[in-house]
């Protein structure tokens, strides 16, 4: 934008060049006709002098249009009490950007002030259309510290069956009930038993 501004200023005015110092409306003869020793000039080349301030007006008022700092500045005057507006007023100064989430909270904020313009409101609701939805992945479910071995409640259930007051297998039953881990020696003893009832 800046550099069309130094394009613009930069051309002569070829209409009225004793009238127009410093500024142009046409890069060139070409679009009108000048009777160079008359001075006279047809009737369509006025126009081009208002065409030429239309569009630095437009490049002037552009280029330092920023929505979302307006928007943020309205809303903090509205509001000056609000921690959170000042929150993201000074991280979008310090970072140049606010996530969709912050940009959501300001939309409510700012739909609440009435200095706001409509356009403004609509421009960042458009922006925030157009930001992608970022969804955390679910944490997986915690792993249990123990994990029961099926194989060995089935050899104490099967035990149990023939010998059902077998105390040291009663014993194992209650450990394993408890999630309490069997040492090398319990789980040889229940193999051990469970192999005398072939």
């Amino acid at each position: 934008m800046s550099q069309a501004i130094v394009v613009l200023l930069s051309f002569r005015c070829t209409v009225y060049p004793e009238r127009s110092e410093g500024h142009s409306c046409t890069s060139g003869n070409s679009i009108q006709r000048i009777n160079h020793s008359e001075r006279r000039v047809t009737r369509r080349s006025e126009p081009l002098c208002s065409l030429w301030f239309y569009l630095l007006f437009l490049a002037l008022n552009m280029q330092d249009v920023d929505v979302i700092r307006d928007v943020l500045e309205q809303t903090e005057i509205a509001f000056p009490a609000s921690s959170f507006v000042k929150s993201l007023h000074q991280q979008y100064l310090n970072r140049g950007g606010l996530s969709k989430k912050q940009l959501e909270g300001l939309y409510q904020i700012a739909q609440k002030v009435n200095t706001i313009p409509v356009g403004k409101l609509s421009t960042l609701e458009a922006i925030i259309l157009k930001k992608p939805t970022r969804y955390k992945s679910e944490k997986p479910a915690p792993a249990p510290l123990y994990k029961k071995d099926e194989e060995q409640a089935k050899m104490i259930e099967a035990i149990l069956e023939k010998y059902p007051q077998h105390k040291r297998v009663l014993f194992l039953k209650a450990k394993y009930e408890n999630n309490e881990i069997f040492s090398s020696t319990e789980i040889s003893e229940l193999e051990r038993f469970h192999r005398l009832l072939r």
